[in-house]
Formats: structure tokens, C-alpha cells, sequence
């Protein structure tokens, strides 16, 4: 009996270290800082290559250790940002407020006087206005005009509800150019300046960043939510200025203690900050009620491979301006546009974290999935609404179509057709009936 309770005993402490060590293992593996190298970041080119990128560039330290540019793009080429625009609109705001113009958490109505005595949209600050959680609700239609914007619905009270969408940020365009009048030199009022002509002159001038073009709205004014384009390499130049803080050609461009607070996430939505993704902890329940933060990344804090202090500027077809500071990293991964609503049968749907683990360590644990078709829209089909006199027995000149068609339902060009989209076209569809009766 003394000998079995012995044997039993010895059995467990055995089992007890194996599984401490597995533990010690694990968090070892968790805690070793990750590493690249010029065979990984080959693989992640292919990778981002067959999701139909257009460019990868990786800088270490400052130096560029890989460059490539597949499907007939080109170096100089400037590439289509999409909501990667958006996170210019953080930087400018730093900047007048280094300037004087502003204060993060001052009221936009200060500036937005039309705003005053308006219990919705009153006591919206400027912070929250680009934390998209101001409540407004903007997530059907391509950028409004910035008179425009100032009329959105709002749908939720500050701070309680992350909506992501252009409004806010056409508004923040708006507040920039009567903040710009107010300081003009000379006559009041008579300045012309918008917010990219003062980004231009204050921050990427001075940083040496060319903008190869920033597309305008039907009022003439910039688009601040979407519409730049930058080759790989000036957009790289912006996670350098993030990675130096705020340094570039020798000069402080922007305070490094005021860079940090791009990077600060919000109780509604922890992985955005001012203008900029995060990959932070965050609940999943949280997680699972944001469909744009879902659909936009599959980012997840703490999965292998992964850097956690990872940050990125990010737009349709999975643009992507990834800052890893840890690792002395900027990484800069640009594709077409529509390319995940574009059909083809070589075409994946790219993964953040299947492209970093391909970086870090050569392979990924996250499974290929073919975008060889286009996304239906729930109902439409069943509805028949796909079928028509061009529709071939294939199906070939259908999916032609559809991808046209889907373009066009994507009013804000985030890639995705959300149920407030199709609600758009539901409303355009009984007009156009109502007017032939």
C-alpha cells in the first residue's frame, strides 16, 4: 500500500512539473520579442500579393530591408489611402493644438456655433469627435459635404457609443477652416486655408511628405475621412514620424508626449483611438457589437505572432500603415481598393494576423479562405434581384455585374455593404416604382 501511494505520489509530482513547465513554456513563448527576417517578409509578400496587394515595404530601425510591388504597381506610384486618410485628421489636430487653435476637449460648438443650444450636439468635444464616439451616426453614403455633415443625425450621447463613419471627420474639416479664419494675420475672416493646406504646411512639409493626392468633395473641400494617395513610401515616411516621436529631418514636427494620445482607446471602443486602430485587450462581447471594427480587422490583442503594442492607420481593401514600436517597426501593405469585393478565382481574403504571423515566423495557423465570388446581399438573391437579361446560365457576366454593383451600393467605400446601405437602395427602389405609377 506505502509502495502504490508512493508510485501515485511520484506520478503526479511528475505530471504536476510537466504541466508547470509547459506553463513556463508558454508564457516564455508569449513574452519572446519577435523577429523578422528577409525570408518571412517573403512570405508575407506573397501572402499579401495573392489577396491582390499592390505594395509591401518594410522599414527596421529606419532602414528599408524589404521592398516589393506586385501586380503591375510601381515605387513611385501614389496608391489610394481610403480610410487610411482618416488618421492624418489625429496629426492635424495635434498640431493646432501645439499651435494654440484648439484644445482636444474643448466643445466643437465653440467653433460650431450653428451646434449651440442643441442638446444633441452641444457638448460634443473635438476629442471625442475624432474617437468616433461623438454619437454621430454617419455609416451610409460616401463623405457628405461639410455642411452637411453638420446636420447628421446624432443617435447616441458622447462617449457612450463608437459609430464609425465620414461625417465626423467632414465636420472636423468644417471646424478647421473657421479655426484657420479665426487666426488668419490681417483681416478676420479672409483665409483661405482648409485642414490639409494647414497639415501640409505645419506637419508632412515639414517631414518631407509628399501627398501625390488628395481628392475633394462635391462642396470643393478636401475629403478628411478618405481620398489621399501616397506611394508606399511616403505613407511609410508618417509611421517613421509616429515611430521617432514626432521627429524627422532633425526637427520636432509634434511634442512626443502628445503623439501618445493618438493611441488612447475610449471605454466604447478600446482598439481606436484618436483617428488611429489599436491592437489593445478588449472584451469580446464589446468586440462582437462593433460589426465595422469585426469586419475591418481581425486583429486580436495577444494573438501569437502579433506584436501587442502594434498600431495602424487602415482603409479599404486592406490598406495598412502598421507602427510597432517594439520592434523599431514601420510597415506599410497597400492593395486594390475593391479587392475584396472584386472576384477571382486566386484572390484570399487577407487576414492581419495571418500577415503578421507569415512576418514573424514564416507560417500562420489562420486558414485561407478564397474571395472568389462576390458578396451577396441577404435577401437580394432570393429576391431574384440578381437575375436579369444579361445574367449568362455560367454565371460569369452575373459576377462581372455584381462586383459593379456592389461598388456602387458601397456609398462610404469601407468595403463593406451594411444593412443601412442596402436600406439606401431598398428607399431608391420604391421611388423609382412610386414614380412610374
Amino acid at each position: 500500500m506505502r509502495k502504490s501511494i508512493g508510485a501515485s505520489f511520484l506520478v503526479s509530482l511528475v505530471v504536476l512539473s510537466s504541466t508547470l513547465l509547459s506553463a513556463q513554456a508558454m508564457e516564455a513563448a508569449k513574452t519572446e520579442p519577435l523577429a523578422i527576417s528577409l525570408k518571412n517578409c517573403q512570405s508575407a509578400a506573397a501572402y499579401s500579393a495573392k489577396a491582390r496587394g499592390y505594395s509591401m515595404l518594410v522599414i527596421e530601425d529606419g532602414k528599408v530591408i524589404f521592398e516589393d510591388y506586385p501586380n503591375g504597381h510601381k515605387a513611385s506610384e501614389p496608391h489610394e489611402l481610403a480610410s487610411g486618410t482618416k488618421s492624418f485628421t489625429g496629426l492635424c489636430a495635434l498640431a493646432a493644438s501645439e499651435d494654440g487653435m484648439l484644445k482636444l476637449d474643448e466643445k466643437v460648438s465653440a467653433t460650431i456655433t450653428e451646434w449651440q443650444g442643441d442638446p444633441k450636439r452641444e457638448d460634443i468635444t473635438i476629442r471625442e469627435l475624432l474617437s468616433l464616439v461623438s454619437g454621430i451616426n454617419s455609416t451610409t453614403g460616401i463623405a457628405p459635404p461639410y455642411a452637411q455633415a453638420l446636420q447628421a443625425d446624432v443617435t447616441a450621447k458622447p462617449g457612450e457609443k463608437f459609430q464609425y463613419g465620414p461625417a465626423p471627420f467632414q465636420v472636423f474639416g468644417e471646424l478647421m477652416v473657421r479655426k484657420l479664419k479665426a487666426k488668419a494675420p490681417g483681416e478676420a475672416g479672409k483665409s483661405k486655408e482648409n485642414a490639409v493646406d494647414y497639415l501640409t504646411r505645419r506637419v508632412l512639409g515639414p517631414a518631407d511628405i509628399h501627398v501625390g493626392l488628395w481628392r475633394k468633395g462635391r462642396d470643393g473641400m478636401p475629403l478628411m475621412p478618405q481620398g489621399a494617395a501616397l506611394s508606399a513610401r511616403e505613407w511609410a515616411k508618417v509611421g517613421e514620424l509616429i515611430l521617432n516621436g514626432g521627429m524627422a529631418g532633425g526637427k520636432q514636427i509634434i511634442q512626443s508626449e502628445d503623439l501618445k494620445t493618438l493611441f488612447i482607446g475610449t471605454a466604447a471602443n478600446p482598439m481606436y483611438g484618436l483617428s488611429w486602430w489599436l491592437n489593445r485587450p478588449m472584451d469580446d462581447h464589446l468586440r462582437s457589437g462593433i460589426r465595422t471594427l469585426t469586419m475591418a480587422s481581425d486583429l486580436r490583442y495577444g494573438a501569437r505572432g502579433v506584436p501587442n503594442d502594434l498600431v495602424m492607420a487602415a482603409g479599404a481593401g486592406k490598406q495598412r500603415l502598421y507602427v510597432v514600436p517594439s520592434m523599431k517597426l514601420v510597415v506599410v501593405r497597400q492593395a486594390d481598393v475593391k479587392s475584396e469585393m472584386i472576384p477571382g478565382a486566386d484572390t484570399i481574403k487577407f487576414s492581419d494576423v495571418a500577415f503578421w504571423q507569415l512576418l514573424t515566423s514564416g507560417q500562420t495557423d489562420v486558414a485561407s479562405r478564397s474571395s472568389n465570388r462576390s458578396r451577396a446581399l441577404p435577401g437580394m438573391r432570393r429576391a431574384g434581384a440578381s437575375a436579369g437579361p444579361d445574367a449568362s446560365a455560367d454565371g460569369s457576366t452575373r459576377s462581372a455585374k455584381s462586383g459593379r454593383f456592389m461598388r456602387i451600393l458601397d456609398r462610404n467605400h469601407d468595403g463593406v455593404v451594411d444593412e443601412q446601405e442596402r436600406q439606401v437602395f431598398r428607399n431608391f427602389l420604391q421611388r423609382k416604382q412610386q414614380a412610374g405609377h
